[in-house]
């Protein structure tokens, strides 16, 4: 294991960084009431639950740089439109149940490339201004299906791809990364048991996937700074 290694330390230490308003993103993971997503049984998203998601991107994962998301009303609007696809409710009605640590996720490969696609492109995507949101579109697969999809953005890329800056925008490195990630919780799952020991390590709510992506940040900045 090469991000896993080491989680506790690693996860303390990320816990221990300023934050905007981990709150917002908390919110998020807890409005699921035990549920593996907020995707319900037909793969409809309430608009309650997709304002709460346009409130972490923004306050917590600082999303917005450049008014890149536009107003609340827009981004949200945009997105509910996107969702409210057959195509799209179809694809989240086949992920919703489906995990980091399923049993395989080949199955699944399509319907995310699919789905990352229609959110992240320039033509017809997420971002305000013409310009791909491959960063902020794995940040809401990721807040619609959190026990699935990990988060890529450039500390991730780092430390998990050793890719530079932009290398990690594509489907392609995303796939890549997941992967890296299901493998690592795997081999501790075989080391362990269990990943619950995993889950152990951070505060509540948290998921399999936000720890990987909370230790591959850390090493990310830690290399910056040494």
């Amino acid at each position: 294991m090469k991000i896993l290694k080491d989680a506790a330390e690693k996860i303390r230490a990320f816990n221990h960084l300023p934050k905007d308003n981990p709150r917002d993103y908390h919110l998020v993971l807890l409005t699921r009431k035990g549920e593996k997503s907020l995707v319900d049984r037909r793969g409809n998203v309430s608009d309650e639950l997709l304002s709460m998601i346009d409130k972490a991107l923004r306050e917590y994962f600082m999303m917005n740089r450049r008014n890149r998301m536009a107003s609340k009303e827009e981004f949200v609007n945009k997105l509910r439109n996107k969702l409210a696809s057959y195509e799209a409710r179809k694809i989240l009605a086949t992920l919703r149940a489906a995990t980091i640590v399923s049993p395989t996720l080949e199955p699944y490969k399509s319907e995310a490339e699919e789905l990352y696609e229609f959110l992240s492109n320039r033509e017809d995507g997420l971002s305000a201004d013409g310009s791909y949101f491959c960063v902020g579109t794995t940040k809401v697969m990721h807040c619609l299906l959190p026990e699935l999809f990990v988060m890529l953005d450039q500390n991730v890329g780092k430390a998990v791809l050793e890719y530079s800056t932009g290398q990690y925008n594509n489907f392609a490195s995303y796939w890549k990364g997941k992967k890296v990630c299901r493998d690592e919780l795997l081999e501790w799952r075989k080391l362990y048991g269990s990943t619950n020991s995993l889950l152990n390590l951070d505060y509540e709510p948290t998921t399999l996937t936000r720890i990987f992506d909370k230790c591959a940040s850390i090493m990310a900045i830690r290399r910056v700074e040494s």
